[in-house]
């Protein structure tokens, strides 16, 4: 026989005193039960008083050996149900119809502060309300996500839109060329002063991401990446990720240089802010040998 003393305390087990939870319920607190012992299981001489169901916990004793103790479930941990993780596909898709939506709702724009600053055209851009907005496609032109741009300039995108990978194309299908720009205003400078084909990939990280899909579907197109040249930012990001996009997928890098280089001149669309549209095209010319 266990002595009593070693048995009573939280954790004791209803084994030694010759109790089975087999012939307990479980589910029945605050009242007392009579169950049989393995010493004498003909008898009921086992009793036991449930405190609190989960965990199980209860008083137990089996009054011909007069062991007893109190028993607490030593493993519990409360269940807690499985959650879901959102597939980034499913939040996609979702966004992607929003975006669809709303461009449908959306009305053309053939002006806006924006585009008269930065001094460019609308070139299949729309609008909602006082918002610019540049559609984000797929490679097989499924519309994802889209940019907007308001009256100040603020850029935004879709919560939960895919833009890893889509671009907004300017001009038709390419032929010997594309360009591939960070932002709107370059793109349409670009466009509207040499004609060419150009991909909106609305930021550097984007470019590797945008020219692999294009290079896809444009094996014998070259590529041409009309890089910011963040002079003043570290690592100057705009120029690094469009040379390492074209020694991915090939493809050569432009940037403007500028005779005196500040934060909020990097771009092609600025070069032509601060020379003239007619200086842009000289020089990319030159470049391009066009």
């Amino acid at each position: 026989m266990v002595a009593v003393a070693s048995l009573f305390n939280q954790g004791a087990d209803p084994a030694d005193a010759g109790i089975s939870l087999a012939d307990i319920d479980l589910g029945k607190a605050g009242t007392w039960q009579r169950v049989p012992t393995s010493d004498k299981p003909k008898h009921r001489n086992g009793a036991v008083m449930i405190f609190d169901t989960r965990p199980l916990h209860f008083w137990f004793r089996n009054h011909a050996t007069d062991v007893q103790g109190v028993y607490r479930e030593p493993s519990f941990e409360p269940t807690k149900p499985a959650l879901a993780k959102p597939s980034p596909d499913v939040d996609y898709a979702k966004a992607a119809e929003v975006a669809r939506q709303n461009w449908d709702m959306a009305a053309p724009a053939s002006s806006h502060p924006y585009l008269e600053r930065k001094q460019v055209k609308s070139h299949g851009l729309r609008s909602l309300g006082s918002q610019l907005v540049i559609p984000a496609y797929d490679a097989n032109r499924h519309l994802w996500t889209y940019q907007t741009i308001d009256e100040d300039g603020q850029k935004r995108f879709l919560k939960g839109g895919k833009k890893q990978g889509c671009y907004f194309p300017l001009g038709g299908k390419p032929q010997r060329w594309l360009l591939l720009v960070e932002g709107y205003a370059t793109a349409a400078s670009l466009y509207e002063c040499l004609g060419l084909p150009v991909a909106v990939c609305f930021d550097c990280g984007n470019l590797l991401s945008v020219s692999q899909a294009l290079r896809r579907k444009l094996p014998d197109v070259e590529f041409v990446f009309c890089a910011d040249n963040d002079g003043n930012t570290p690592s100057n990001p705009g120029i690094a990720k469009a040379t390492k996009a074209a020694a991915v997928t090939g493809g050569r890098v432009v940037y403007p240089h500028f005779k005196t280089q500040d934060s909020k001149s990097t771009d092609w669309n600025d070069y032509a802010t601060h020379y003239g549209v007619t200086a842009l095209s000289e020089c990319l010319r030159e470049m391009l040998d066009v």
